[in-house]
């Protein structure tokens, strides 16, 4: 029995994540190897749960070889998992997997099982108003921003309306105005004797601006 095309023997991995090994049991009909098609290629990425706002199939991306790291290639998003789940056992951290096709596959540099980077564009605007994300809290079922209020007297709950979140902020749609000056921890714990701030800015940093 002979391969239909040459290529690299891949190992399949099980549930767990782990290749089959000597000694292993199998089953009938298990798939435990296959030699990929070179030719059309895609990368598996994985997205932290509280940063999987707007994945879809369709938003672009481009993926980075971790051996070509200055060249990126085009890429977009094919599927996405339904599910968020742990990428290691014991681990309480969800993530969404992420296939991705890429839009030119080059053999020569590209190899099955190679790591990448992935950048992923789920919401393209001008402009957006972010905070940190830890200056946002849940209380009694509703979002909110621990705002300090007018005078600098002591901050009050400002309830608000998350967009996507990227690398450490989240965008704020609705609840706040740019310079507002924000708790970034809960100044409503019997324990917070002093609430570290931060102010509300444009995302991409800078000073915030009417």
């Amino acid at each position: 029995m002979s391969a239909p095309h040459e290529g690299v023997l891949v190992l399949k991995r099980s549930w767990r994540g782990e290749p089959v090994r000597v000694g292993d049991t199998v089953w009938d009909n298990q798939m435990l190897a296959e030699i990929p098609d070179l030719a059309r290629m895609q990368a598996e990425v994985y997205v932290l749960e509280a940063d999987a706002g707007g994945l879809a199939p369709g938003k672009p991306a481009t993926v980075t070889l971790e051996s070509l790291p200055g060249v990126e290639h085009a890429a977009s998003i094919a599927r996405v998992d339904s599910l968020a789940r742990p990428r290691f056992r014991g681990s309480p951290v969800q993530f969404f997997g992420v296939t991705l096709t890429l839009d030119r596959t080059d053999p020569d540099v590209m190899k099955p099982g190679q790591r990448v980077r992935a950048l992923l564009r789920l919401d393209g605007r001008a402009q957006a108003l972010t905070v940190p994300r830890q200056a946002v809290f849940e209380r009694d079922g509703k979002t909110v921003v621990y705002r300090k209020g007018r005078g600098g007297a002591g901050f009050e709950p400002a309830t608000v309306t998350l967009g996507p979140s990227g690398a450490g902020r989240v965008v704020i749609e609705s609840g706040l105005a740019p310079g507002d000056v924000v708790a970034l921890a809960d100044p409503a714990r019997p324990s917070a004797q002093e609430t570290p701030e931060s102010e509300s800015s444009p995302a991409g940093g800078g000073k915030a601006a009417p």
